[in-house]
């Protein structure tokens, strides 16, 4: 049962007249409560299987005309004291847990009956502002609801000031299914610049149940009030991507029409839903909340089909620092919740969190035979597709996701990596060594049955260009003028054998003559 904020903040005046000046009441007047009178609540608990909202009359005499009685469940009252001082807007949702008094318990009948007319103590219950809970149930949701006993019943909707006082009251409380929520990964993978981007996406399933919890009570109070909220409160490692120009662009906000094959219907921002990005936390979490408004949840209740989805789908970027963060490498689960009504959050189940998995290429570049670490040399990391897989050159040189250049160790750390077919590639060779001209192919499987190493590791060495072939494969021209030189003296040395030998053969045949 739900009551406007006019009804709460007229019976919470109404009290405060009653302690100021009780003793001048007047309980004749309709309009002024009489606080002789006693008060009582009746809870009737109906099971409504098409989801439908429960229908009754706060005087009773209108009983439910929907569904079968519930026996053995348990309801809860608890009477709400508001601190001197304090400022309520009479909303369920802004009720602290301090203010609510001790708990009142009353099981339901054959008939589906639970009556409160005493305190827990067993003295006659008292006047004021009850918060109402349902039993817990893991398919069936109860929302708590406010009542004000005694309720000022009104006799001409036009007019609220006219009407009684209801010292007997009958609550007919709403229930719905728990709602079928969930995410998924739509996609992970490296952007052009390197970055990995992951988009996901939140549905639920839209039930009758819901729609009519979530728009009956989007007509109690104002057109700000929200209803229906997806909230994800990202891993430390995980940055919301804004659009630009507008930070809203890359949200998707869209719900399925028709009663055949269903078809996707946008809602718009500023109009049917909002969002906001805080942080806070250490280490810093985002939290990404979207906030479905009066008029996209009318759309949704007017035009959605009935077994169809809402869908809300945005991005996030892992951290290029990730691996300095929280767990660094591995998996990041992100869960998420969805609240509604005046329920609180339901969580995505632990079994259907989505995760999305971070590794590290990690090269080390060596000395050959002497397996000293080689400082300076210049890798870039491809993607498969930009490398001729033929003859293992990029087909853009600068078409790079990564370039590091290892340092004293020798090491270059390539982090973080979405899994994914690469090419490392030898840019720049350290001075006075070879450089390799082939890439080499590097993959990390996307299977999540496949056990992926968080890191994978190579070993590259480079040898002095003296002693190996030069950086297009062609052997150096070793030794350099000297080698000319000798080359030259040894040529002469021949010719001028020759000649010797040529001319004694010649005088040979002179004598023999």
């Amino acid at each position: 049962m739900l009551r406007t904020k006019r009804s709460l903040l007229a019976l919470v005046m109404a009290l405060a007249m009653l302690v100021s000046f009780s003793a001048t009441i007047a309980v004749a007047d309709p309009s002024i409560i009489d606080p002789t009178e006693p008060v009582t609540l009746t809870i009737h608990h109906f099971t409504l299987p098409d989801g439908t909202v429960a229908v009754g009359d706060p005087t009773g005499t209108a009983p439910n005309p929907q569904g079968d009685p519930v026996e053995d469940a348990d309801w809860t009252i608890r009477r709400i004291v508001v601190p001197a001082g304090t400022t309520w807007d009479g909303t369920v949702g802004s009720v602290q847990t301090s203010w609510l008094q001790t708990a009142i318990v009353r099981t339901t009948g054959s008939n589906g009956q639970a009556f409160f007319d005493e305190n827990a103590d067993g003295s006659p219950l008292t006047q004021g502002i009850y918060m109402v809970t349902g039993p817990a149930d893991a398919n069936i949701i109860y929302p708590p609801f406010l009542v004000s006993l005694p309720m000022w019943l009104v006799d001409d909707p036009t007019d609220p000031t006219t009407g009684e006082w209801l010292y007997n009251v009958h609550a007919f409380p709403k229930e719905a299914p728990a709602p079928d929520f969930g995410k998924t990964l739509d996609s992970f993978e490296h952007e052009d610049d390197g970055t990995i981007r992951a988009t996901w996406e939140f549905t639920v399933t839209i039930q009758p149940g819901i729609i009519a919890l979530v728009e009956q009570e989007s007509t109690v109070g104002t057109t700000t009030d929200v209803f229906l909220r997806i909230v994800d409160v990202l891993d430390p490692r995980l940055t919301f991507v804004e659009g630009d120009p507008n930070p809203e662009a890359y949200i998707v906000v869209e719900f399925q029409t028709g009663s055949g094959p269903a078809t996707w219907q946008a809602l718009t921002y500023g109009t049917d839903w909002t969002f906001s990005v805080t942080t806070a936390g250490t280490p810093e979490r985002e939290t990404v909340t979207i906030d479905f408004l009066e008029p996209g949840i009318e759309a949704i209740a007017e035009d959605g089909y009935v077994g169809g989805d809402i869908r809300v789908r945005f991005d996030t970027h892992v951290r290029s620092d990730a691996y300095d963060i929280g767990a660094g490498l591995g998996d990041i689960p992100n869960t998420g919740r969805i609240y509604y009504g005046s329920l609180p959050g339901v969580d995505i189940p632990d079994p259907e969190i989505p995760e999305i998995r971070i590794h590290q290429i990690e090269v080390t570049k060596v000395v050959a035979l002497t397996n000293a670490p080689l400082a300076g040399a210049v890798f870039r990391l491809f993607r498969a597709e930009d490398v001729n897989s033929t003859t293992l050159r990029p087909i853009d040189v600068d078409d790079y996701i990564m370039e590091v250049t290892t340092g004293a160790d020798g090491i270059a750390l390539f982090q973080p990596l979405a899994a994914g077919d690469f090419y490392l590639y030898e840019y720049t060779a350290p001075t006075g060594f070879v450089r390799i001209p082939n890439a080499m192919a590097i993959s990390i499987s996307a299977d999540p049955a496949v056990a992926a190493p968080y890191i994978v590791r190579r070993t590259i060495d480079n040898a002095p260009i003296s002693t190996q072939p030069g950086p297009d494969g062609d052997l150096p021209m070793t030794g350099g003028t000297g080698t000319l030189i000798f080359t030259a003296v040894g040529l002469a040395l021949i010719g001028g054998s020759i000649l010797f030998l040529l001319l004694v053969g010649k005088k040979k045949k002179h004598h023999q003559s």
